[in-house]
C-alpha cells in the first residue's frame, strides 16, 4: 500500500498496543468516543495495577510473617568458690541488666530482665550476630554468638559471663 502525499502516518499510542484498535473519533450521544476510550483504558490499567498489588501476596498463607522471635537467656558463673554438681547453691545466677547487641538484617539492642531474660517479638528474619556488653561486677564478656531467626519460630540463645570465683 502506498502512502498518500502530504499525510502523516497517525502516531502510534498506547491504545493501539494493547487494544489492537485505534481509538474512535465519532461522536455518539454528544460525548466524543475518545474520551469514552480513553476512561475505559484507564479502568483498566488501574484495574491491572490493583491485580498486580493483590498478587504479590498470592501464594503465601493468610498471616504469613516475615519476622521471627528471639529469646536470650544470660547467666553468670560459678557462683561457689568449689563446684559443687548438682548443688542448687552453686547454680549459675540470672543477670539482671544485661545489653546485648544484635548486628543483622535489624540493628538493635535488648537488654535482660530479672530472671537474665530478654525477648524479643517481630525480628525480621536473618542472621544475626549478638555482642555482650560489658556488666558490672562480672568479668569480661562472653564472645558474640550467631543466631538464625526464622519465620515464625523463637530462637534461643544462652550467655554466660564469668563471675571471676574460683
Amino acid at each position: 500500500m502506498g502512502r498518500l502525499p502530504g499525510r502523516q502516518p497517525p502516531p502510534a499510542t498506547f491504545g493501539l498496543f494493547l487494544g489492537g484498535m485505534g481509538p474512535r473519533v465519532k461522536r455518539r450521544g454528544g460525548e466524543p468516543l475518545l474520551s469514552r476510550w480513553r476512561q475505559r483504558r484507564v479502568r483498566c490499567l488501574l484495574v491491572i495495577c490493583l491485580l498486580l498489588l493483590v498478587a504479590d501476596g498470592c501464594g503465601q498463607p493468610v498471616g504469613v510473617q516475615h519476622s521471627g522471635s528471639l529469646i536470650v537467656t544470660v547467666t553468670a558463673g560459678p557462683t561457689c568458690p568449689v563446684e559443687r554438681v548438682g548443688d542448687p547453691a552453686c547454680a549459675p545466677r540470672p543477670v539482671n541488666g544485661a545489653r546485648l547487641r544484635l548486628d543483622g538484617p535489624s540493628r538493635m539492642t535488648v537488654t535482660t530482665d530479672a530472671s537474665g531474660t530478654a525477648r524479643e517479638a517481630d525480628i525480621p528474619v536473618g542472621a544475626y550476630r549478638l555482642v555482650a556488653q560489658p556488666v558490672d561486677g562480672l568479668i569480661g564478656t562472653p564472645a558474640p554468638l550467631r543466631a538464625v531467626v526464622r519465620r515464625g519460630d523463637a530462637t534461643h540463645v544462652t550467655f554466660s559471663y564469668d563471675t571471676g570465683i574460683r
